[in-house]
């Protein structure tokens, strides 16, 4: 297992069920060592929680 993919696969998750939360209007997304992957998790998230609400 690669734990970067683990990381990622686990913090989009992770948004996607706190979407599901009244009141939770967005995330503070940190990502030490990798900054490269915080616009895969965000681009991932939002299509999921879109498709989801949509």
């Amino acid at each position: 297992m690669d734990p970067t993919r683990e990381g990622i696969r686990i913090c989009i998750e992770l948004i996607e069920e706190l979407a599901t939360i009244p009141g939770i209007a967005g995330v503070h997304v940190m990502a030490p060592g990798n900054d490269a992957a915080i616009p895969e998790v965000i681009a991932a998230a939002r299509s999921r929680v879109q498709k989801a609400a949509g």
